[in-house]
């Protein structure tokens, strides 16, 4: 009976052990997949930060590049707007020309004809 008594006893205690290192094991789980559970939370958060942020950019990206178009269309507009005005100077310039032409005969035709009035006269 005695060895009987010691044999439980010696069985308790390795019942024990296991127990207690089972409750160990059990806790470092616990340990690990909370651990697991708090990356994953993480890696969600960064996922949707990382998808918010690349929806933030693209349409920063969008209104820049429609910034970029309509600068390019008034930039163009305005070449046109200055390749008419340097062709209505040139154009006023021409006419200038031809008035200043214009002028320069009629100068010419008028000391002639006191030129000629003179010659008269005299």
């Amino acid at each position: 009976m005695r060895q009987r008594t010691e044999e439980i006893a010696r069985r308790r205690a390795e019942v024990e052990v296991a127990r207690d290192v089972a409750e160990e094991e059990a806790r470092r789980l616990s340990e690990i997949q909370e651990r697991i559970a708090d990356g994953e939370a993480a890696r969600r958060r960064a996922e949707h930060e990382r998808l918010r942020l690349e929806a933030e950019v693209r349409v920063r990206a969008q209104k820049e590049q429609q910034r970029l178009k309509e600068t390019r269309d008034r930039v163009d507009e305005v070449h046109k707007d200055i390749e008419e005005l340097q062709y209505r100077a040139e154009e006023e310039e021409r006419h200038l020309e031809e008035l200043r032409g214009v002028l320069a005969r009629a100068r010419s035709e008028a000391r002639k004809r006191a030129e000629t009035e003179e010659i008269l006269v005299a």
